[in-house]
């Protein structure tokens, strides 16, 4: 009995430590959890910040790829010109060499019968000597100027060799400037898919965003009461969420950019300005640039995207808000490139333009500031000022 009380007891005893000593226990647990737990918590914070300073480079890289395209696009405009106007003369000087060389071919012809017929000869001719006589005195004194026409002739061929020459060179220019085009717009298109990996969750609140915009856009009957139906979402929408300073951690170094400055949205020939009769016997409330086949099209300064996709007779429309109640519009794209609540740099690649029969394809550029049209050109030196200085 004695001894079933002492392992009784003993039993207690042995039963009271492992009590007391499992809150030490679950503490210690939860103290290793809750360092685990900011560990994490740090790295994931350093992933973000990192990822969002790599897309931060990443959209810095792209500005000066989209610029290097256009750039190279108004080279190609450059060249394909000249070749058109070296075309058109190689297709005169042709023509004209031609002529010269039918006109020398009678000329020699005539000569090499007087020279099977020499003028003692010709006496006994049926139009009498004296006929005989005067074309071969004629035809003795056209000899320095077939001399002369064949010299010009000669100077001429060498002329057109050298014309031929010249266009084979802009043709190999030319090629060049476009392989490196299309390796530009490889390079912006792997630009912008590597962005996307380090986006991917504004992504999915831009899809939201744009699904909202496409509600408006079918309600709206013009642009100003579809900009005004979408300032009205904005303001009646809850703040974003904080976002990560992209400052902390940047893997790779980003090219440097200039103060914030405005950008023509694509390269061209602006075939209508503001204030210009336009098709419906109006006056146009924006700029009409007549763009290249396929052309690059960049944000016109910094902003966010409100709006993205089919409008009315404006084909596909890209709205992006850039302060102070300002709104570029770029309409006729044929792809866009951004999407609603994405923010975009000045000279950003937004979009590309479609092609036509003619090669070319029109963009509209309109600027409004509180819902009215307004002349986008003095916008634009204003903005480009600040870094013109």
């Amino acid at each position: 009995m004695r001894s079933l009380i002492a392992m009784v007891a003993l039993g207690v005893v042995f039963s009271s430590t492992a009590l007391a000593a499992d809150p030490n226990d679950r503490l210690k647990d939860m103290e290793r959890e809750r360092d685990e737990s900011r560990n994490r918590a740090a790295t994931l914070q350093s992933e973000a910040d990192a990822a969002s300073g790599e897309a931060a480079r990443l959209r810095l890289e792209s500005v000066a790829a989209a610029k290097k395209a256009q750039d190279l696009e108004s080279s190609l405009s450059v060249m394909e010109a000249d070749l058109a106007r070296l075309a058109a003369a190689e297709k005169a000087k042709t023509s004209a060499l031609n002529a010269e060389r039918d006109r020398l071919a009678g000329l020699l012809a005539a000569m090499e019968r007087i020279a099977r017929h020499p003028p003692a000869a010709l006496i006994a001719e049926p139009d009498g000597p004296a006929d005989a006589v005067r074309g071969a005195i004629l035809l003795r004194a056209s000899v320095p100027a077939v001399e002369d026409r064949a010299r010009s002739l000669r100077g001429e061929l060498t002329e057109l060799a050298s014309l031929r020459a010249e266009i084979s060179n802009r043709r190999a220019e030319a090629a060049d400037a476009g392989r490196a085009l299309e390796g530009e717009l490889r390079r912006i298109a792997s630009l912008a898919e590597e962005r996307t990996k380090f986006e991917s969750r504004a992504r999915a609140e831009s899809r939201d965003e744009t699904k909202r915009a496409a509600q408006l856009a079918a309600k709206a009957d013009d642009l100003r009461e579809l900009l005004a139906r979408i300032e009205a979402g904005r303001k009646a929408a809850p703040p974003p969420k904080p976002r990560p300073q992209v400052a902390r951690a940047t893997p790779g170094p980003a090219p440097a950019r200039e103060a914030a400055t405005t950008f023509l949205p694509a390269r061209g020939e602006v075939v209508r300005g503001f204030g210009d009769d336009d098709e419906a016997g109006g006056k146009a409330k924006g700029l009409t640039i007549r763009t290249r086949q396929g052309a690059q099209v960049v944000s016109p300064a910094d902003g966010e995207v409100v709006f993205a996709g089919p409008f009315r007779g404006y084909g596909q429309l890209l709205i992006i808000a850039t302060g102070e109640d300002y709104h570029a519009l770029l309409g006729g794209l044929d792809h866009i490139d951004a999407e609603v609540g994405q923010s975009v740099l000045a000279g950003e690649p937004v979009g590309t333009m479609r092609g036509s029969p003619k090669g070319a394809s029109d963009l509209y550029f309109e600027l409004r500031r509180k819902g009215q049209p307004i002349n986008p050109l003095p916008w634009l030196a204003a903005g480009n000022s600040k870094v013109n200085g």
